[in-house]
């Protein structure tokens, strides 16, 4: 279908690829050296990433948080790869929230990195025992999850976990020389097994002078929730989670946090304080990144950047293009951002991809798009779309 604008696919999706980053490049820039930076030095810190509804705050995390971008990002600094995690705010407990982190990691990579881990040095075992803090169970956990070859056992270890065991799972744990006394049904011995998962892949020492992981990323998606539609009660229990296990990990964890705020700039940065509150505001610093709607200059160089990523549109497509803003004009684009700008939404990444893809489809549709490279959406195009369809 999209063949007829010279595009493989429809670039214009609420969210666009998870590997693709076009325009806004001083906000691209803070954030790839905000992430190279974490993973060079130790100490454990929070950012927050802030800005009206729409503007791209979760393509952030969704694109920086995908392999192929910060495996780029290591081995440009010469590091191991940072084990990433993008969690959208559960609308429930500190229960939840600590089984959504697990989900998100992967227990695959979890499992896999303490297998690395043991594999690193003879005295692997004991550097867990000294990590686990004198808690067995904890001990217990890690070392089972590491070493055990049988698939049974380790699922029984992750329903262990996820604080969702049975006496039963232990007592069967028990016959394969595991000893777990307690099931883990608190929230505060659920923190004391992942910042030990924590700080065992990203352990290192004479011994291991290379982690496993570089540093843990986890980044909270769409934190309003605090502020907007959570108890209060569950609200005071995330904060308290996040204050609570950068204590815990004091090296090597990197929080971030999305909130969507009515404004940007300093109304926004209060609204972010109403949010998170001083504790965890205080471990933010001035690592505070305000995501503002684009300048209709900014703006059309997104939508020419975002056409022309070689995801959407190869070289074969490219040479057959009249120019960079095909299948519009340059006039045409620069009218339909100007009446975008005005709107309530103002230019946002998803104000002007909702519109770019109802003209450009409907563009398709109605025939105005025949002959791929030769028919352009004009400006009387979109004057009459704009009459016509509820675009924003």
């Amino acid at each position: 279908m999209f063949e007829k604008a010279l595009l493989k696919e429809n670039p214009f999706r609420i969210t666009p690829g998870v590997t693709v980053w076009a325009g806004r490049h001083d906000i691209k820039q803070w954030l790839e050296s905000f992430i190279k930076t974490q993973m060079i030095v130790t100490p454990s810190r929070c950012a927050v990433i802030y800005g009206v509804w729409g503007s791209g705050k979760s393509h952030a995390a969704l694109y920086f948080s995908s392999k192929n971008v910060y495996l780029k990002l290591s081995k440009a600094i010469k590091r191991p790869p940072p084990l990433f995690a993008v969690v959208p705010v559960p609308r429930a407990g500190a229960g939840v929230l600590y089984r959504e982190i697990i989900y998100a990691l992967g227990w695959d990579k979890i499992i896999r990195g303490l297998k690395k881990f043991m594999e690193k040095s003879r005295k692997a075992e004991e550097k867990i025992k000294m990590i686990a803090k004198g808690d067995p169970d904890v001990e217990s956990t890690l070392i089972g999850l590491a070493k055990s070859a049988d698939q049974r056992v380790r699922t029984l270890l992750m329903r262990y976990s996820l604080g969702k065991a049975k006496a039963s799972d232990l007592r069967s744990l028990e016959k394969e020389g595991i000893y777990l006394a307690t099931l883990l049904d608190e929230i505060p011995r659920m923190m004391n097994l992942l910042a030990a998962i924590f700080n065992t892949l990203t352990y290192s020492d004479p011994d291991i002078p290379n982690p496993v992981f570089s540093e843990v990323f986890l980044w909270l998606d769409e934190c309003e929730a605090y502020l907007r539609d959570m108890p209060s009660r569950d609200t005071v229990q995330h904060l308290m989670f996040y204050r609570d296990i950068i204590d815990l990990v004091p090296s090597n964890l990197t929080i971030l946090f999305n909130i969507t705020t009515p404004t940007g700039g300093p109304e926004g940065v209060r609204s972010v304080f109403a949010v998170l509150g001083e504790a965890i505001m205080n471990r933010v610093g001035n690592r505070i990144l305000d995501i503002t709607p684009f300048s209709e200059e900014e703006a059309l160089d997104y939508v020419v950047e975002l056409i022309n990523h070689e995801k959407y549109r190869p070289q074969e497509y490219k040479k057959r293009c009249p120019d960079e803003y095909y299948p519009f004009t340059k006039a045409s684009l620069k009218y339909l951002i100007g009446y975008i700008s005005k709107g309530k939404m103002g230019l946002t990444v998803r104000s002007l991809n909702d519109a770019l893809s109802t003209i450009v489809e409907m563009a398709i549709h109605q025939g105005i798009l025949k002959e791929a490279g030769k028919d352009r959406i004009k400006v009387d195009h979109i004057k009459r779309m704009i009459e016509e369809l509820p675009i924003t």
